[in-house]
């Protein structure tokens, strides 16, 4: 009788040595499914795992750190052992020789210094060390050590896993990852596109996006690589500090365009039209006192490429009438001169301001308003979102744990956090969360910090608290919401007050998990 082939799953991280550990098992386990996960996320990953209708036979864990509560991590193995499965936990780095007891009783931690995590798969499982494998091993080392300049052909990988792990974390596209993964294991060939990719990533870098598995953010990001492409201006809207710069720059890496990114401030050219001119279309020599040299303004600098103009409700009104003649007819003219230059420049403006509001004041033209706002994009504030909370907190402190500073937030920090409504959103948020870091604090005692001085200085806040009240004692019919709505937003703060852990909270509803994730996840 046959034995039935076993099933292998790779849980792998970002990163070259982790992209490179999964290509390794790939050579011996090529019909592999890859997970891509985190130290934050190992758990969860796990999770899913248990959760599949064919459970994998045998589960490779590639040098994934623990950044979570251990605890929860051991029993999400021990619930796959308990199942007959078997997990495989590598590391050759010694990071995580802290936990090999404790994995060493519900799995098998395969941990031993070697050159990499890479290193320590090939060894132990005695992969033939062909020209595959040993690339591989090169690769990895480089991404350890840092000391061996890399090849133009090593460099090429180096940047394509960079760029593909990048569109993952923008864009939550697991697949260009994992191909990625797979053609570095050599059963996927390499297509013009991934050439293409690298070029685009070597131009532009990886800039980060608006962080959050919300909703609303999983819909901003995929807002932003559906329009990135279309060659139209764009129209950015949404309160101070939410992040509009950032999705203008991701607009902007999503295009088509190779020119540079060009971000201007418009509030600082709102004092004086001839300031703004200057600085969006530029001089020639003799234009004005001082000007002695030829001086490109933005849209020159910004030729075959992007201008972010942020803040453009405040652009003096004659300038306003100068942006609207390039934006028709593709050409600017500089100070001093009558001639025109053409120009070749995608508009992203971005405001915090009602321009509706201003068109009926006469403080902004209709028509411009309308060339602009071809596409639009809100970014929401941080109180319309505050599930994400945990996934910008995470990712800052993981940055400040590599800078030496080591923290984390207690379950009184998050009530408190989840109870201020952020008019400064994601920015302020990062700027208290570090300034609690640097001076060791408590996050919640300095977020009462700055609700005291929202206080004194008679800043205006919205109270949910007020709001959610509302919802269970209404005052009159008009407020009255339905049922499920109601049931909904109760499940999602009780979600907050179990700080995102699905099992805990759905044993507090005594509801089963999946009727939790189902109700939480409803519009």
């Amino acid at each position: 009788m046959a034995t039935r082939e076993q099933h292998h799953c790779i849980l792998t991280t970002h990163g070259m040595d982790g992209a490179c550990s999964a290509a390794m098992l790939l050579q011996i386990h090529p019909k592999a499914n890859i997970v891509i996960t985190s130290a934050r996320r190992i758990a969860t990953s796990l999770e899913g795992i248990q959760g599949q209708s064919q459970i994998p036979d045998v589960i490779h864990i590639c040098g994934v750190g623990v950044n979570e509560s251990i605890g929860e991590v051991l029993e999400r193995v021990t619930q796959l052992t308990r199942k007959k499965r078997t997990v495989l936990w590598y590391c050759g780095r010694e990071y995580l020789n802290e936990y090999e007891e404790a994995l060493g009783d519900v799995c098998k931690p395969v941990f031993q210094k070697a050159r990499s995590n890479t290193d320590i798969i090939q060894i132990f499982h005695n992969i033939s060390l062909n020209d595959q494998s040993k690339f591989l091993l090169i690769l990895s080392y480089q991404f350890v050590s840092d000391k061996k300049k890399p090849s133009k052909e090593e460099q090429f990988w180096h940047d394509l896993i960079r760029a593909s792990a990048a569109r993952y974390f923008k864009y939550g596209d697991r697949s260009s990852y994992i191909q990625a993964i797979q053609k570095l294991a050599g059963i996927v060939p390499l297509t013009e596109s991934d050439y293409k990719e690298v070029d685009a990533y070597r131009l532009y870098g990886s800039h980060t996006v608006p962080l959050g598995e919300s909703k609303l953010m999983k819909h901003l990001r995929s807002l932003v690589q559906k329009i990135g492409p279309i060659d139209e201006p764009v129209l950015i809207l949404g309160p101070t500090g939410s992040g509009k710069e950032l999705v203008a720059w991701n607009l902007h890496e999503a295009s088509k365009r190779s020119g540079p990114f060009v971000p201007v401030n418009c509030a600082m050219l709102s004092a004086s039209s001839d300031l703004a001119h200057d600085r969006l279309f530029g001089h020639v020599a003799g234009a004005y006192t001082g000007a002695n040299t030829n001086q490109e303004g933005a849209f020159e600098k910004a030729d075959g490429g992007t201008l972010f103009l942020d803040e453009i409700a405040e652009l003096p009104m004659s300038v306003q009438t100068q942006l609207l003649r390039v934006l028709e007819e593709g050409t600017i003219t500089p100070l001093g001169t009558m001639g025109s230059k053409s120009v070749d420049v995608r508009i992203i403006a971005a405001t915090n301001q009602n321009i509706p509001a201003l068109i009926r004041e006469g403080r902004f033209r209709s028509d411009l308003y309308y060339r602009l706002n071809v596409l639009q994009i809100y970014v929401p504030p941080l109180r319309d979102r505050l599930d994400d909370m945990k996934s910008i907190a995470n990712n800052l402190l993981y940055e400040m744990k590599k800078k030496k500073y080591s923290y984390s937030l207690t379950k009184e920090d998050w009530l408190t956090a989840y109870g201020y409504d952020w008019p400064g959103n994601i920015r302020q948020f990062i700027n208290l969360l570090k300034r609690a870091v640097y001076l060791k604090k408590p996050f919640g005692e300095v977020v009462k910090e700055e609700m005291r001085v929202d206080t004194e200085y008679g800043h205006v806040r919205d109270l949910g608290t007020a709001k959610d009240l509302l919802m269970f004692r209404p005052k009159d019919c008009t407020e009255v919401l339905p049922a499920s709505e109601i049931q909904i937003s109760y499940m999602k703060h009780v979600l907050k007050l179990y700080e995102g852990n699905w099992s805990q909270a759905a044993q507090a509803l005594v509801v089963a998990v999946n009727t939790l994730r189902k109700w939480v996840s409803e519009e």
